[in-house]
């Protein structure tokens, strides 16, 4: 008795409190959390307490239930499932009261951030078992903090006047050591009042007297606070983080370990921080382990653990681990091909916000063997578009333009692939240059037009943009003439396997337009062009192994590599084998 006295006391002088032989209106409660009086419907009692959760349990299973109970609370704890877990430890209260099952309900409630029932909780700790007298410290300090959950509430969602008030009553806390107070106050300094300077402050303060949230916190504003992020000084700062249970900063940690930002690449240690994150919910974190396992980084080459942990991501809602798992069973990539599984990934993972993954979505509903949506397929490639998704803008102007999912509307089509191209498509801007050289799609024909985005999806490595492109500075049409720049445009579309670009090139050299002609250089662009299905390439190595040009005369190579040119559809390669046919 001497010591609830005793404790009453202290926190009398701690807090300014209303006498207890005060009466409050008819109606009214005291409320010790919020220091002022309540309407009595707003305190739960224990009877009410009771009555919210109805449980019958047989006297005879009550050990056993409770147990079960106090297992299955302790499991949603550990996965930071605060709510589920105050449920059942709440429900095996009602069956038998111990001090560390109180206790436990109590710390939940505080990271709930439910200041009000935490200090109920707390409270009842007190007063059934005195002996816990070192728990009054934890009454004090939640108590002090439901006194400003009003204030936070306004914060939340509230005025930035609110805010700041709140702020304002956390720093005396903050000053007197309370560091949950200075986490608090950094936070909103940071993300509310983007002041990155006074947040920083605080939550140094508070990571100094190892808060480990508040470590992470500083290291993601310090991240952030420069031009150029400087990742050496985060590294300790995220360590101290992550062993203290903030599994987000073990995320950051292995990402960075990973990349080698701000310290050396180290797999093997990223895989283990990651590996750490995963087990326990941050979902992209299990998506990143996935990507080590397919790689074989750190880890043992493993394909259906990469597959299971893609999978893991996406049920923990990352949309890359879904994006990921969709592709590798929508291609039959390690796993036997399922479209079925394919479709309810990209689904899932164009829910999410993916909208690369709307696409895949939509391609799958618009052909395949699975029954065929074509309209919800047109309205994703529609959704992905107007997210500006370059490649769902693509998709759009395409099905506009073929007529093989919706009606043909070539002048609409032309307007999704010129946004495609804005957003950076190279074969957006491929498609507009050639409607534009070509006149095509309601357009004007207009060299000088298509120029430009030829130029821009040939950088972005589309080769039919090379060659055409190519094609326009050797006539000079549009632009300036000039061979030197035409012949490099053709190397580089034959380098991207443009039978085109190899053939144009070689008639650079057979023209002799280029400097320092080689005639050998002739046979070998034109033997890529034919690999690469080029029919005009087939016909001019005819040529040349009929005339022994460059190469010894052989009719019989000739007649070979005028076959595979009629066959590609080039007519004078055709007539050649008819000629050679006709009897003398």
């Amino acid at each position: 008795m001497a010591r609830i006295i005793l404790t009453i006391f202290i926190m009398t002088l701690s807090f300014p409190l209303p006498s207890m032989g005060a009466k409050c209106p008819a109606g009214m409660r005291f409320d010790p959390v919020k220091l002022t009086c309540v309407r009595a419907a707003k305190m739960r009692s224990e009877t009410a307490f009771k009555a919210e959760i109805p449980l019958k349990v047989p006297s005879k299973q009550g050990p056993r239930e409770y147990r079960m109970l106090v297992r299955k609370g302790n499991r949603h704890g550990a996965r930071r499932e605060y709510g589920p877990a105050n449920t059942f430890l709440q429900k095996a209260w009602l069956i038998k009261a111990t001090a560390p099952l109180v206790i436990a309900i109590a710390d939940n409630a505080r990271l709930m951030g439910d200041w009000r029932h935490a200090s109920d909780w707390y409270e009842k700790v007190i007063l059934r078992w005195p002996a816990l007298k070192n728990r009054s410290r934890l009454i004090l300090t939640n108590r002090l903090m439901g006194k400003l959950s009003a204030l936070s509430a306004g914060c939340t969602g509230g005025t930035k006047p609110q805010c700041r008030a709140y702020v304002k009553e956390l720093m005396p806390v903050c000053r007197k050591g309370n560091t949950g107070a200075c986490n608090i106050a950094g936070y909103l300094e940071l993300v509310r009042f983007k002041r990155n300077t006074q947040g920083k402050s605080i939550l140094k303060t508070a990571c100094d007297a190892k808060v480990p949230f508040s470590c992470f916190l500083y290291a993601r504003a310090f991240n952030k606070d420069v031009a150029h992020p400087r990742y050496k000084p985060l590294i300790p700062l995220l360590k101290r983080a992550c062993e203290g249970h903030v599994f987000k900063a073990c995320h950051f940690l292995g990402d960075y370990l990973r990349l080698g930002r701000g310290t050396a690449k180290d797999y093997k240690l990223s895989a283990y921080y990651l590996q750490r994150a995963c087990d326990n919910r941050v979902e992209s974190s299990c998506t990143l382990l996935g990507f080590l396992y397919s790689q074989g980084y750190g880890v043992t080459k493993d394909q259906s653990q990469a597959l299971s942990l893609y999978e893991k991501g996406c049920t923990l809602k990352d949309s890359a681990g879904c994006a990921y798992a969709g592709s590798r069973h929508r291609l039959g990539i390690f796993t036997p091909k399922d479209i079925k599984k394919a479709k309810h990934f990209y689904t899932t993972a164009c829910n999410l916000g993916r909208m690369s993954a709307c696409v895949a979505q939509g391609e799958l509903l618009a052909t395949g063997k699975q029954p065929v949506d074509r309209k919800t397929a047109m309205e994703l490639f529609r959704k992905a578009c107007n997210a500006s998704e370059a490649s769902g803008c693509y998709r759009l102007g395409t099905a506009l333009l073929s007529g093989t999912i919706s009606k043909a509307r070539p002048q609409l089509a032309f307007k999704h692939l010129k946004r495609a191209c804005t957003l950076k498509s190279a074969r957006g801007c491929q498609e507009v240059g050639f409607a534009l050289m070509y006149g095509t799609m309601g357009q004007t024909k207009s060299s000088a037009a298509a120029a430009p985005y030829l130029a821009q999806a040939c950088s972005s490595a589309a080769p039919g943009a090379c060659t055409r492109y190519g094609y326009l500075l050797e006539k000079g049409d549009g632009v300036k003439k000039d061979l030197f720049r035409a012949a490099f445009y053709y190397n580089r579309a034959c380098d991207l396997k443009d039978g085109g670009g190899c053939f144009f090139m070689a008639m650079l050299y057979v023209h002799n337009k280029v400097v320092n002609p080689k005639p050998h250089k002739r046979v070998e662009f034109l033997s890529r062009a034919c690999d690469l299905s080029y029919a005009r390439g087939c016909f001019g190595l005819g040529l040349i192994h009929e005339r022994g040009v460059d190469v010894a005369q052989s009719k019989a190579t000739a007649t070979a590599y005028y076959k595979k040119g009629c066959t590609l559809g080039d007519r004078e390669s055709c007539k050649k084998i008819k000629k050679q046919r006709k009897p003398r």
